[in-house]
């Protein structure tokens, strides 16, 4: 492609909920999404499609976030939990739970502490 030109957009999908979250992985191999629904959905950016569901929150998941290696994605849910998830097995790691409220956001440190 040349210089200052872009691709053209792709389409993933149509969806009928609202997306509430993108992150973008380290490596760039993979996207996840979170659905208003409580899902976060992986997908293969390089096939266009949808590679792997994981477990949802009971109410909309507001953030996503990659660790700095891209092993592990953490989800943020209005149902006051986080989910972390081991991005290569796609197995929860830990739901940490006491959130006086929803949880709005989620980051990782860059030395990759949550």
């Amino acid at each position: 492609m040349d210089a200052g030109r872009r691709a053209p957009p792709v389409v993933l999908a149509t969806y009928r909920q609202p997306i509430t979250s993108v992150a973008s992985a380290p490596t760039a191999a993979s996207s996840p999404r979170a659905d208003h629904d409580g899902s976060s959905k992986l997908w293969d950016l390089a096939l266009y499609r949808e590679v792997a569901a994981l477990g949802a929150h009971r109410l909309a998941v507001s953030s996503l976030a990659f660790s700095p290696d891209g092993a592990v994605l953490a989800a943020a849910s209005r149902d006051r939990t986080i989910k972390l998830w081991e991005v290569s097995t796609r197995q929860e790691l830990a739901t940490l739970t006491g959130h006086g409220g929803e949880v709005e956001a989620v980051v990782f440190h860059p030395d990759g502490a949550a």
